[in-house]
């Protein structure tokens, strides 16, 4: 990675308050795959519940499925997988 900026902070957050303001009024279940989207997740689980609306939020660890499992780690951080719904 060159460490070069693809976006600006306020990028992000407009990109975010897009997602979200698309989402309002449907019935929206969020799944956010660790460790990134899991974050992802909750920036938009945020902005939706600001605006009064009810969110299903789950999390997916895949750790298991990478297709690079045997060159990251003897052994992988594994996280707990949570799909309430």
């Amino acid at each position: 990675m060159s460490g070069s900026i693809l976006f600006e902070h306020q990028q992000v957050e407009d990109a975010l308050n897009r997602i979200a303001d698309a989402m309002v009024g449907a019935e929206v279940y969020l799944v956010g795959i660790h460790s990134g989207g899991a974050d992802v997740a909750d920036a938009i689980q945020k902005r939706l519940e600001a605006k009064g609306a009810s969110v299903f939020r789950g999390n997916l660890d895949i750790s298991f499925y990478r297709d690079d499992l045997d060159r990251i780690a003897p052994y992988p951080l594994v996280r707990t997988s949570k799909l309430p719904f």
